[in-house]
């Protein structure tokens, strides 16, 4: 039998629902929980228009590096796919990103 661990992955809302109100699958994305604590503390976000992500410089040279300027897969159904808005709204709360 394998015991090997699996990986764990987390719908992460783009906004939180305290916030919004708004638990759409839209208003989320699936992540690794390791990139979902990172997106949380704004140093990993999705820029809306490419669905690239950018990593904050502080670790930029650590084991997350290969996902810097990495697209993301979405599902092509539109219902489920990000909603850009709300990434773009995510965006503009990672100050860092508009300095470099």
């Amino acid at each position: 039998m394998d015991r090997s661990a699996g990986i764990a992955l987390w719908f992460q809302l783009i906004l939180p629902y305290a916030k919004t109100g708004n638990n759409n699958p839209s208003n989320g994305i699936l992540l690794r929980a390791d990139i979902h604590i990172l997106f949380d503390l704004n140093l990993l976000p999705i820029d809306p228009d490419t669905l690239k992500v950018f990593l904050h410089p502080n670790i930029q040279n650590t084991d997350y590096q290969s996902l810097h300027k990495k697209s993301i897969q979405i599902l092509t159904e539109e219902t489920v796919q990000p909603d850009q808005t709300l990434l773009r709204q995510r965006l503009k709360q990672c100050c860092w990103f508009y300095r470099e």
